[in-house]
């Protein structure tokens, strides 16, 4: 729920540090979850991990919620403004899964300016 919320104010406000903040840290704990049912030791050699594990960790993030969920995420993401270095690299690859192709590596074009004005005070 909370990265389903985060997922949604980012998107209606994508130039909000708190916003960014939050859905940074939402994203962030629904791809620790994912991995900790995971229970694989290195995220970057999963696909050798047990297909036991990918199979359960897979059933549990594709309920009904989670489907909302990573729509949103993908919503939010597509504002731009998150980049990939913005998590831990340890989860990065599992952010990168459920954060739909909006991930990019370039900030958002419509909060540059802000961004340059508050850093030049």
């Amino acid at each position: 729920m909370d990265a389903l919320q985060a997922g949604a104010a980012y998107a209606m406000s994508p130039c909000d540090r708190m916003m960014k903040a939050n859905l940074i840290a939402a994203t962030s704990a629904y791809a620790r979850g994912y991995m900790k049912i995971l229970d694989c030791p290195n995220p970057l050699l999963a696909m050798f991990c047990s297909e036991k594990k990918h199979d359960q960790a897979n059933a549990a993030y594709s309920t009904p919620l989670d489907v909302r969920v990573q729509a949103q995420l993908a919503e939010a993401f597509e504002q731009k403004g998150i980049v990939e270095e913005d998590f831990p690299e340890e989860i990065r690859l599992t952010v990168l899964q459920f954060a739909g192709p909006g991930l990019w590596f370039d900030p958002s074009p419509v909060c540059l300016p802000k961004q340059r004005g508050t850093n030049a005070r």
